[in-house]
């Protein structure tokens, strides 16, 4: 298993990358929001 950063796969667009991190942050993060109100 290796750590740090890789290369994205050749077939998958930018765009959707990005969506689909932003995705994945918000899901991860979404237990802060509950927690703080």
């Amino acid at each position: 298993m290796h750590n740090g950063e890789s290369t994205p796969p050749a077939n998958l667009p930018e765009p959707e990358l990005a969506a689909w991190t932003l995705v994945a942050n918000l899901l991860l993060n979404l237990d802060e929001t509950v927690t703080k109100n």
